[in-house]
């Protein structure tokens, strides 16, 4: 216990001053400031505000880029590259987004105990991640703020900017040692693409770095699925199974992206790969007040239906991933790895539980 206190009590984030922990931290990368990183002139070449490291890029705009171009995109800075688990063959991907971070932070405390299942562990602990997130995002500005919309579960003053992600995601794979990695994600949040007129083109130039995250991963290039006309289309970013089927997500936009590119790449053999489990969480359950306050498995599982209302399935284009990675789709699934009764008990006792400190230490979901 005294190696877990002693960290702690030396850590910024063990504090409640905020002006303590900002001494801490580096200049915030939704407002970057001209000269001093808390007092300085806020840079308007980087408005409006939002949770992406990015940089101009300097282009010029003119008759021949007008659809194109971009006043800003993704700063991929070396030093913001990481890999994980840390086993042979596992690739380094480029982070930009605190949420994504976050999934990165919470899945270094892996391997998981050989006994971690879904709902003992990896369902409340992507909870956790998801009521962390929420804490550090959503918008500063109420006028934006709908009646229950999700920006407004954020504690308050609002430390965040842009829309918050919708899922987040945990993938879990036993290794060959009997250790169990993990790792956490997050669809994509904290972005705001503002006036097209002053930016350009910035949310495809966004969409388009999430979906670089998938390149060379499974010779995923090589793939095609089948259109709703039964023809064979090439993986590609203009068109995905998603788009095909009515909705508007690109290949990378989800929260699947960063775990199945860290937990499912070729380093595995692909029958462990079949092993690979997983579970979608939507950020709605905060709805629920109970939910605010502390974990509960009665209450995140909640049902509409014949489907749960939090559990999500993987979209369309998750499908395909999954298939390319020749993981079992089952595995992924609410309604095939239903909780138990014995699930149920273990959820609901109150060893379980930790009580939410708003502004303080954030124990639970």
């Amino acid at each position: 216990m005294l190696l877990i206190e002693t960290p702690l009590k030396r850590s910024p984030l063990d504090k409640n001053d905020i002006d303590q922990v900002k001494q801490h931290v580096k200049a915030e990368n939704y407002e970057p400031r001209k000269g001093d990183r808390l007092k300085g002139e806020i840079d308007k070449g980087f408005q409006p505000a939002q949770h992406i490291y990015r940089r101009q890029t300097g282009e010029k705009k003119t008759g021949a880029n007008t659809r194109t171009w971009a006043k800003i995109e993704v700063n991929l800075a070396a030093d913001w590259r990481h890999n994980y688990p840390y086993r042979p063959g596992v690739v380094e991907l480029p982070y930009w987004s605190h949420y994504d971070l976050l999934g990165l932070f919470l899945s270094l405390m892996g391997p998981a105990q050989p006994n971690s299942d879904r709902y003992n562990f990896f369902l409340p602990l992507t909870a956790v991640y998801t009521r962390w997130a929420f804490t550090i995002g959503g918008s500063r500005n109420y006028g934006d703020i709908r009646e229950r919309s999700l920006q407004a579960m954020a504690f308050t003053p609002k430390p965040g900017h842009g829309p918050p992600p919708t899922i987040f995601q945990c993938t879990w794979l036993e290794g060959s040692d009997s250790q169990v990695d993990f790792s956490l994600g997050a669809s994509m949040g904290g972005h705001n693409y503002g006036n097209r007129q002053v930016l350009g083109d910035w949310g495809t130039r966004l969409q388009k770095t999430r979906f670089a995250l998938l390149n060379d991963w499974n010779r995923i290039k090589d793939s095609e699925w089948t259109n709703k006309k039964g023809k064979l289309v090439k993986f590609g970013f203009e068109m995905s199974p998603s788009i095909d089927a009515g909705r508007r997500s690109k290949f990378g936009n989800c929260g699947e992206t960063y775990p199945f590119v860290h937990m499912l790449g070729t380093y595995r053999e692909t029958a462990a790969r079949k092993e690979a489990k997983g579970l979608a969480l939507a950020s709605a359950f905060l709805n629920i007040p109970a939910l605010r306050k502390a974990y509960s498995l009665s209450e995140i599982s909640v049902k509409e239906g014949d489907r749960y209302k939090y559990f999500w399935a993987p979209c369309p284009n998750c499908k395909h991933l999954i298939a390319v990675a020749a993981a079992n789709l089952d595995n992924f699934l609410p309604w095939t790895n239903a909780p138990s009764a014995k699930d149920f008990k273990e959820g609901e006792d109150p060893k379980a539980k930790a009580e939410v400190k708003e502004n303080g230490h954030l124990v639970s979901a």
